[in-house]
């Protein structure tokens, strides 16, 4: 049986392990493509304080809760730069983001996989058997 802990570690070993995939051949397509769900500091964090001039793109779904689409090849998301994140180590980067594209639930004893994640659908990972 595996720990909590062992499976945080674990999960953190396959985002890792995938890191060059994303900017190098996949091209960081999961910060191009659809919605982000942010809360008001996430969204500040991310649009650095600018938000888009389209209201298309950034949408208020509840009490300090946002969406933010990323469908359009000119408007990805704000923080992409050159395939890589440039609020990578900002404590504000969106939870969403640093979770991708593997969502760990530690009381429902739970591992879930982006299907929308180049990287899950080529079976880029090592580490995650055995969670």
């Amino acid at each position: 049986m595996t720990t909590p802990d062992k499976a945080l570690t674990i999960t953190v070993e396959a985002r890792n392990s995938i890191s060059s995939f994303c900017f190098e051949e996949c091209h960081a397509y999961c910060c191009r493509k659809g919605y982000l769900p942010l809360n008001g500091k996430e969204l500040k964090a991310v649009t650095k304080g600018n938000l888009p001039e389209s209201k298309e793109q950034v949408k208020k779904i509840g009490e300090d809760q946002y969406s933010l689409y990323m469908g359009q090849s000119d408007k990805p998301c704000p923080s992409l730069s050159e395939w890589k994140c440039s609020i990578y180590k900002d404590n504000n980067r969106p939870k969403v983001c640093a979770e991708y594209p593997i969502f760990l639930d530690p009381k429902k004893k739970e591992v879930k996989l982006s299907p929308r994640c180049l990287a899950v659908r080529e079976g880029k990972f090592y580490g995650c058997v055995g969670i």
